[in-house]
């Protein structure tokens, strides 16, 4: 069986599938992870909080588990490698080195209107 690593734009169809190489989650990542985004949740961050939990131990971030999975598919994979020319990209949404970013965080009031938190 030959096992394709590299596909072309127009290889891509619905239902396509193909499998990465594996990555271990360690509790490096975990600290990592929650350092960049600042997300230090204990389900994360405390074992003895995490054993407690529906998990029965850490688990990592949502966006690290995306994260990993689209640098598997990749940019370790080789898969479309050729073809980032043809994904479209809005240059207004990128994010580069010394941006600063802000979240808006709104809860809903009565009446349909809006509260800044």
């Amino acid at each position: 069986m030959t096992i394709r690593t590299s596909y072309r734009y127009e290889d891509l169809s619905i239902g396509l599938a193909f499998r990465s190489p594996g990555r271990t989650i360690t509790d490096a990542d975990l600290v990592g992870f929650a350092g960049l985004t600042g997300d230090f949740s204990e389900l994360h961050t405390s074992d003895v909080y995490a054993e407690a939990s529906q998990f029965g131990r850490r688990v990592a971030h949502g966006m690290l588990g995306l994260a990993y999975a689209h640098g598997l598919m990749w940019a370790r994979t080789g898969e479309l490698r050729g073809n980032r020319h043809r994904i479209p990209r809005d240059q207004r949404l990128a994010i580069h080195q010394g941006d600063l970013r802000r979240r808006h965080h709104f809860r809903e009031l009565s009446s349909g209107r809006t509260s800044r938190q």
